[in-house]
């Protein structure tokens, strides 16, 4: 798979994509891609900037299952999923070790601006943020919901929130 996930080539992933448009705050016509996405497994990727496995933008959607994201790394923010503006990510039995964001925040995740947030029956181990949320970054979202899930081993090594840094939420469940 490493050799397959270049920009530019064609990989198979177990899922669906489905893409809708809708009308932005703005009053813009937008299209948001949708995945699906079951059992994927992102090992060893780096990323000069953002998201080291997986970078999402601009009212994108992830529904995963079953995925593993282990020793990915982001020289910036979100050593595994980096997410921004209006992106809803919905993750079940996940797991995360040992992601890096080398000088940035969010070891397994950075998400950002707008969407929400769900996690559940997952564990995120093993994360090193240089600066906040050695695990998980949310802030400035709609709702975050993080239930039944292990967060262990997480290192925000000059900041705040070894585990999560979160903050400026709708609602924020953790159960």
């Amino acid at each position: 798979a490493a050799e397959s996930l270049r920009k530019g080539n064609r990989v198979f992933i177990d899922g669906r994509f489905r893409t809708r448009e809708f009308e932005g705050r703005d009053g813009q016509k937008r299209t948001s891609l949708e995945i699906t996405a079951d059992n994927v497994v992102w090992t060893a990727n780096y990323a000069a900037n953002y998201g080291g496995a997986l970078f999402l933008d601009d009212y994108a959607a992830l529904t995963e299952t079953g995925g593993t994201y282990t020793d990915n790394m982001a020289y910036s923010y979100g050593g595994a999923i980096y997410a921004y503006y209006g992106v809803s990510i919905d993750q079940s039995g996940v797991a995360m070790d040992d992601n890096t964001a080398l000088y940035g925040y969010g070891a397994h995740l950075f998400h950002y601006y707008y969407g929400d947030l769900t996690i559940a029956d997952s564990t995120l181990s093993g994360g090193l943020a240089y600066y906040d949320a050695g695990a998980i970054y949310a802030w400035s979202l709609y709702d975050v919901d993080i239930r039944r899930t292990d967060i262990v081993d997480n290192v925000a090594t000059y900041g705040s929130g070894g585990a999560a840094s979160m903050g400026a939420c709708r609602s924020l469940v953790l159960d």
